[in-house]
């Protein structure tokens, strides 16, 4: 009898099929490899920039922005110097070549007279944000991957990888809709499926109306873990201000225009806590100090639009139409008018999508400490807080390194007996009848998290987390499904599970509050002992955490 055979090979395997995932496939086909892209729901409305983006910042070469090592410092601050300078510089260098590459596709990027319509935005005076007409990014990017010969799966979820020893050799998956399982060979693989969204309680308390893409579950960080590659900084989770019982970022915009953040008594709030940048500060600052005015008894808290002239609210209802329309309906349904009526805000269930400072650690090439092993995006850390740029960047890279990886990479044997017992422990879900859901465990996890791992944290909250996460690992072997989508939300409540794990452990490990990681027992920075990240790292199925000196 022949030996069994993967279902699929190729050259390159890219999971994720946002901006990080679809940029790395080009690059990965341009190079001349094979590449097979797995996503799962479908990549022209998919991640983080599912319903459009308006943006993208970068060093660009127009008159008023600022230089690329001015643009590296202005994202330092905003990623309370955890970053790293080198990469956030070659993000401010590298980003206009990109969006100039993606103008080929039919992105608008340009006003009528061919110019490039820049502003200043979160935590800078500086001009790096490029304003253009992307709603329909997503469906540009299938368009270019279907052209140059990337084969798409939509509808198929990683379920674990595929090891032949200490290496890589593919992924083993299931379809979403059928839940069919797939075993899929590689010589290298890039990892670029987002962060973890619905690890907290939402805002609104309905589960998939999140801050960010409700379907970034942490499935880049499960296979990083399995792999045993270093992830970074899981104890910053992502703060993030949404309209008051609706959960839709939009504060990138309101700032860059110019609106003002108020209190119940009508108060410009930041004139209390940052009075030189004011607004302008770095977003988590920004929304610590809301949630602060909440705990004292002056909110509730608002956008403020009414001191703008005309142009620049259309300014603003335009940007909205190319990235969050659904914010332009909010206002519609409810009648309001920003000349005249203030805008509620409330602080946002919290993440680790924060746009590359949490997640698996990669260096310039983007590749991790796992040869073969390449991440992208908002799953990838130690980079800086610059989401999009930061995908669309690093996401090139990630593909032509990968290429590069597979185009010299030795063939290894295909571990027939791991693919079989992958694919039992994948669908077992499917065979119960008795046992908690995935919906359940994923309830569970939250209330914990949202309970003890918080804005505000402490010894003794993240030691009850961390054993009643443990205690919910006992779930695992009972969990059921009654159909193909139940089982990928237990696919997602497993990976959810491990994430709040690595949060609270990377939070109890870190004794000082900095950036959006807040001990009331050690309220202070404290730049002696802890400037530097705490890793984190799966090792013969425990969890490992030590620390590691900033890149210089």
């Amino acid at each position: 009898m022949a030996e069994e055979q993967p279902d699929l090979s190729c050259d390159v395997l890219v999971i994720g099929g946002g901006l990080a995932g679809c940029m790395a496939a080009l690059h990965a086909r341009e190079k001349r490899a094979s590449v097979i892209l797995v996503e799962k729901s479908a990549v022209q409305r998919s991640g983080a920039a599912a319903s459009g983006l308006d943006h993208a910042r970068g060093a660009y070469p127009v008159e008023g922005c600022g230089t690329a090592d001015e643009f590296a410092e202005a994202f330092m601050r905003q990623s309370g110097g955890l970053g790293n300078r080198k990469l956030l510089r070659i993000i401010g260098e590298e980003m206009p070549e990109r969006m100039f590459y993606l103008e080929k596709y039919g992105l608008r990027i340009r006003d009528e007279n061919g110019g490039l319509l820049l502003q200043s935005g979160v935590g800078t005076q500086k001009s790096f944000i490029l304003s253009f007409q992307g709603e329909d990014l997503k469906k540009r990017f299938d368009q270019a991957l279907r052209e140059n010969g990337v084969t798409i799966l939509n509808r198929t979820m990683p379920a674990s990888l595929v090891m032949e020893g200490d290496r890589i050799a593919g992924v083993a998956a299931v379809n979403t809709r059928t839940a069919a399982f797939s075993a899929i060979r590689c010589k290298a693989l890039v990892l670029a499926s987002g962060g973890t969204n619905r690890l907290y309680q939402s805002a609104t308390g309905l589960p998939y109306n999140t801050t960010g893409c409700p379907y970034n579950t942490g499935d880049a960080y499960a296979l990083g873990y399995q792999a045993g590659a270093e992830m970074v900084n899981f104890e910053f989770t992502q703060l993030m201000l949404t309209l008051k019982n609706y959960s839709v970022p939009g504060y990138a915009g309101a700032i860059g225009v110019g609106a003002r953040v108020l209190n119940a008594l009508g108060e410009r709030i930041m004139e209390r806590y940052n009075p030189e940048m004011l607004e302008k500060s770095p977003r988590h600052l920004v929304s610590l100090a809301v949630h602060q005015e909440m705990l004292e008894g002056r909110g509730p808290c608002y956008f403020d639009f009414r001191h703008l002239p005309q142009d620049k609210l259309e300014h603003y209802r335009t940007g909205l139409q190319n990235e969050r329309a659904m914010i332009l309906r909010y206002f519609d349904e409810r009648g309001m008018d920003l000349r005249r009526d203030l805008v509620e805000i409330e602080l946002g269930e919290l993440a680790t999508q924060n746009g590359g400072v949490t997640g698996l650690l990669i260096d310039e090439n983007a590749a991790t400490s796992v040869p073969g092993l390449y991440a992208a995006g908002d799953c990838a850390g130690g980079v800086g807080y610059c989401a999009g740029s930061n995908a669309m960047v690093f996401g090139w890279r990630a593909g032509a390194s990968a290429a590069d990886y597979a185009s010299t990479a030795s063939d290894i044997s295909w571990p027939v007996e791991a693919v079989r017992q992958a694919r039992d422990t994948a669908q077992s879900p499917l065979g119960r009848t008795q046992g908690p859901t995935g919906r359940e465990l994923e309830a569970k996890v939250q209330k914990t998290m949202s309970d003890y791992v918080g804005v505000q944290r402490n010894g003794a909250g993240l030691s009850n987390a961390l054993r009643r996460l443990e205690n919910l690992k006992d779930c695992l072997v009972d969990l059921r499904a009654e159909s193909p989508q139940d089982l990928m939300v237990s696919l997602e409540a497993q990976n959810g599970l491990l994430v709040g794990e690595l949060v609270a452990r990377g939070a109890q490990e870190r004794t000082e509050s900095r950036w959006t990681h807040q001990r009331v027992d050690y309220p202070q920075p404290d730049d002696t002992n802890w400037k530097k990240y705490v890793v984190v790292t799966g090792r013969e199925g425990r969890t490992v955490v030590y620390t590691r000196e900033l890149p210089a």
